[in-house]
This record gives C-alpha cells, sequence and structure tokens, in this order.
C-alpha cells in the first residue's frame, strides 16, 4: 500500500482518522503505532519485527536518557548526532540508486553514527552497576558498531567483510533479549 493508493486513501486513512478521535485520548498513541505497524507490513511483511525492534530500542533509550529536564545535555547530543547522520545519508554522493560504494562517503556518513553509539554505549555503561537487565547493553551495542564498522566502510572493497554481519546480528539479539526481559518484568 502506498499514500497514493485508492486503498490507503478511501480506506485505510479514514478508518484510522475515525478510529483515532474515538478512541479515548490515552490510547491515541498506541492506536498509531499499530496503524502505522498495518501500514509498513502492508507492504513489505518481512522488515515487521525490524520494525518492532528498532521501535523498542529507540523507546527503551528514550526512557534510559531520562527526564529532558534532568539530563538537557545528553538528549541534545543524542538528537544532534542522529539529525547529522540523517542528513549526510540524504546528500547524493551516497549514490544509492546506482548501488555503488564511494569509500570516502562510507566513512564520511558513518562518523556521526559511531559518535551516537559511544554516547548511547556510555550511558548504558554508567548503568552497569545497577541491579538491571540492561546492564549488559553497553557491550553489545560496542560489539555491534565493531562489528558493523568494516562492513560499512570497507564492504564494497572486501566483500567478505560482510561475514561480520553475522556476529553483529547476534549482538542485536542478545538486545532483544534483554529488552524482552525488562517488558516481562514491567508487565
Amino acid at each position: 500500500m502506498v499514500f497514493s493508493s485508492n486503498i490507503f486513501l478511501f480506506f485505510f486513512l479514514p478508518l484510522t482518522l475515525l478510529l483515532y478521535y474515538l478512541c479515548p485520548r490515552r490510547f491515541r498513541n498506541a492506536l498509531l503505532l499499530a496503524a502505522s505497524l498495518l501500514f509498513y507490513a502492508w507492504g513489505e511483511p518481512v522488515y515487521l519485527s525490524l520494525m518492532v525492534f528498532t521501535i523498542l530500542l529507540n523507546y527503551l533509550s528514550g526512557r534510559l536518557l531520562g527526564k529532558p529536564e534532568q539530563r538537557p545535555g545528553r538528549r541534545k547530543t543524542v538528537l544532534v548526532l542522529a539529525l547529522v547522520r540523517i542528513v549526510l545519508c540524504l546528500f547524493p554522493q551516497n549514490n544509492w540508486i546506482q548501488n555503488s560504494s564511494d569509500l570516502t562517503w562510507g566513512i564520511i556518513r558513518n562518523v556521526p553514527f559511531v559518535f551516537l553509539g559511544a554516547v548511547i554505549c556510555w550511558l548504558y555503561y554508567g548503568k552497569r552497576a545497577e541491579r538491571n537487565p540492561l546492564r549488559p547493553m553497553w557491550i553489545y551495542i560496542l560489539l555491534s558498531f565493531l562489528f558493523y564498522m568494516p562492513v560499512a566502510v570497507a564492504a564494497g572493497i572486501l566483500p567478505i567483510l560482510g561475514m561480520l554481519m553475522l556476529p553483529k546480528t547476534v549482538c542485536y539479539i542478545l538486545m532483544i533479549c534483554a529488552f524482552l526481559r525488562v517488558v516481562r518484568s514491567n508487565a
């Protein structure tokens, strides 16, 4: 389903808006989350698990950062690094359409990503002494970055580096397990 399709314009969007305004305020965000996941699953159901993982990761990371008024520097740092990464990925020099890999742009667009990972590792590292299922998260994030960076930078030159995505995936699975422990303990 795409935004310009008849099923979206005349069925999905009106139904979502109707449910949104009929729904009590405290459930509106959950409704929009479910509608968004349904929309994306409609087009590519393969990526639904990745979307759910990313949503959980972002939500729990936001909770970890704490209230913005208590730690304004952390929040601003994460937001600025994320925005810089997004803007760098939008530059035409990345050659996304031709599927060609330029080593220079591979390095440039991943520099803020590495700093972002370092900030998140530092935040979780500070929580390592607490009795908390997210205590080992800093090492999972660090390892996933260490496995990802050679792939992001040089896999176009040396394709065998793509094999490093396997241990990176194991780190992601360990992160999911840690998040599931948190969700179960809070339920």
